[in-house]
């Protein structure tokens, strides 16, 4: 069927490696190791902003660590939660607002880090009007 301005059907053009030796590299294995780049790339940009947030918050974290342990031991072992808990919680006894909300995320993420949290696995959305009804991991008090 003839295309306008002399364009040639695409639907009919195969791309595909072949290797000098070995099997022939598929589109999928193609698209499979493209993903797999990108998302390294995220999770090194992610920890990269992640620690920028942290550096930049200056004695935030520390502060907020120690109220953490504070909440943790009224709680106990196993007493389940999403950040928003603690946030509500932190904030009400004291805890001034960090200069960035991503500074929460990179908390968290520190905790999970350092096992003062375990991610159950399991998600619950937040109330927070501000948070839209976002899915936030539960984590769990080992």
């Amino acid at each position: 069927m003839p295309q306008p301005d002399g364009m040639k059907p695409t639907h009919r053009l195969r791309v595909g490696l072949r290797p000098q030796a070995g099997p022939v590299a598929s589109q999928m294995d193609l698209f499979e190791a493209a993903a797999q780049a990108r998302l390294a790339r995220g999770r090194l940009l992610r920890d990269e902003g992640m620690e920028r947030v942290r550096a930049n918050g200056e004695a935030w974290p520390e502060v907020a660590r120690l109220l953490f342990c504070r909440w943790r031991d009224q709680n106990g072992p196993g007493h389940e939660f999403i950040a928003e808990d603690f946030r509500s919680w932190a904030l009400a006894n004291g805890l001034p607002r960090p200069h960035h909300a991503n500074a929460w995320g990179a908390f968290f993420s520190g905790l999970s880090k350092s096992r003062l949290v375990r991610d159950t696995g399991r998600s619950r959305q937040m109330q927070d009007p501000r948070s839209h009804a976002r899915r936030s991991p539960i984590y769990a008090l080992p």
